[in-house]
């Protein structure tokens, strides 16, 4: 019987179609263009480059200068150089520091600085010329940290005074809050000095009266040439 059932079932199984197997396509993600892949490349080295170039402009932006220049110059007539670098100062938006016969101190603004610098040549002969610049962004910082605090300080002392219930503590704090508002003023007075020595730059000129070169005076010609080797026409009054 078992074989019976193993031989009918034998032709069943050799009989059964057996499902041919399935052909499975993965998918490739589709190539990027030669643009997409360019800028998937450069993107990163472009901002690269621009923040390279904002830190390496982050500096100069910080910085506070207070330009001054000193000229010594040889000018035919003093008094009109004078009164020309005057002018020259009205004429860009500065004013006049301090004047004297030869000598004048002006402020000018600062973008004008080196412009009127050149200018200032034109008047004669420079003989000598001195630019400085003082960079005053760190003590300007910590003025305005000082003055943060000091008023910080104030606002305490007062709301301290207004809850003093008796007079020593009452002098006392007053004291201090009086010592307190002389450093602020003092703080804001340097502030704002600083703030007027940025905008407006120094220059100060000293003149002098150009020299006119003494003219040549031609050599007395002799006779006999000897006598000009020994020089001794000096002292000889031959006219020709």
């Amino acid at each position: 019987m078992a074989n019976k059932d193993v031989a009918l079932m034998a032709p069943m199984v050799a009989g059964t179609e057996v499902p041919a197997p399935r052909e499975y396509h993965m998918e490739r993600p589709a190539a990027r263009s030669r643009e997409e892949s360019r800028e998937v490349h450069e993107q990163p080295s472009a901002r690269l480059a621009a923040d390279k170039g904002a830190d390496s402009a982050q500096p100069a932006a910080q910085r506070m200068l207070i330009y001054t220049g000193q000229l010594a110059m040889a000018v035919a007539n003093v008094e009109s150089s004078v009164q020309a670098t005057q002018r020259l100062a009205d004429e860009v938006g500065g004013y006049m520091l301090t004047m004297t016969a030869n000598t004048i101190t002006i402020r000018v603004p600062a973008k004008q600085f080196f412009p009127v610098l050149e200018r200032l040549k034109a008047l004669g002969q420079t003989l000598s010329k001195n630019v400085s610049a003082q960079d005053v962004a760190d003590e300007y910082v910590d003025l305005q940290l000082r003055l943060k605090n000091a008023e910080v300080l104030r606002d305490r002392l007062v709301a301290i005074l207004e809850k003093a219930s008796n007079v020593k503590d009452t002098l006392e704090v007053e004291r201090e809050l009086n010592r307190v508002r002389e450093e602020i003023e003092r703080l804001k007075g340097r502030i704002a000095q600083l703030d007027k020595l940025i905008a407006y730059s120094t220059i100060e000129v000293a003149f002098t009266q150009a020299q006119d070169q003494p003219a040549k005076t031609r050599r007395p010609e002799t006779p006999f040439p000897w006598l000009d080797r020994l020089g001794v026409e000096s002292v000889l009054d031959i006219r020709g």
